[in-house]
């Protein structure tokens, strides 16, 4: 798996600059042209990698074969749990990033052969990679977009991926063999379900309490403030992915238990 991520990592970092000529002409403002396309390639990659490792989490368990072997396994439930978690769920953050900076050092070394002689060529920093293109107050995003709203995307979008990852964790842990296709499917049918609901329940307490509601929100918004906002939003999904691990763990015990009986 790190060999493949770092490969892939290689080919894309190294093929994209010639397939979209960035290096073609001369760059401005002392920017990368290149570190804009690479952010958005490695953040789509990040969720990818991190989705199917942690779907394949508990794959040792996915053949009747290779589950008597691992329920056999001289250790406890917890320690197998902890080194599937640390392994697919942990790790692969530290080979992802690692195989990203090789990848653009790679990029670094080869693009002065095609490119332009006034294009600026600079390893990507590392604060950039979440950035969404807002670095420095550099980029046009920074007309509309400032330093607290910026940090409130970047939270969320790191929430939403590491509750991705519980998520995938616990559908590894409830259908072995196929929890990619399983876990995508219950993920899609999951967010109809909560769109639902809550579109039902916006149109009763709206039917309920008419437009005022909408202006008696926006009033306790702002007396909330974002930063409160964001400790409650994060709060809401620490609690909800400590949970997804926590049931990880139990169907994990109870496979163990319905083998050995």
């Amino acid at each position: 798996m790190t060999l493949g991520i770092l490969g892939m990592l290689i080919f894309c970092t190294s093929i994209l600059p010639v397939i979209t000529g960035c290096y073609l002409h001369p760059s401005y403002n002392g920017i990368d042209t290149m570190w804009n396309k690479e952010e958005s390639m490695f953040s789509f990659l990040l969720f990818l990698i991190v989705i199917i490792s942690a779907a394949s989490t508990f794959s040792s368990y996915d053949s009747k074969i290779k589950r008597i072997s691992a329920l056999t396994l001289p250790a406890s439930t917890l320690e197998k749990f902890a080194t599937c978690i640390l392994f697919n769920v942990v790790a692969i953050y530290i080979v992802f990033f690692a195989g990203v900076l090789i990848a653009d050092q790679i990029r670094v070394c080869t693009a002065p052969i095609y490119a332009d002689p006034g294009a600026v060529i600079k390893p990507i920093p590392l604060s950039y990679l979440f950035s969404f293109g807002y670095i420095d107050g550099n980029t046009d995003i920074s007309t509309f977009i400032n330093d607290e709203s910026m940090q409130a995307i970047t939270m969320f979008t790191i929430t939403g991926l590491l509750g991705l990852q519980a998520f995938f964790t616990l559908c590894s842990a409830i259908w072995p063999k196929r929890a990619r296709l399983s876990g995508f499917v219950s993920l899609v049918g999951i967010s109809i379900a909560f769109n639902t609901i809550l579109f039902f329940s916006f149109r009763l307490v709206l039917n309920m309490y008419g437009m005022s509601f909408k202006f008696r929100w926006e009033e306790q918004f702002r007396e909330m403030g974002m930063p409160t906002f964001m400790t409650i939003f994060y709060t809401i999904n620490i609690i909800i992915i400590i949970g997804l691990y926590i049931l990880s763990y139990k169907r994990l015990k109870e496979m163990e238990s319905i083998e050995r009986w």
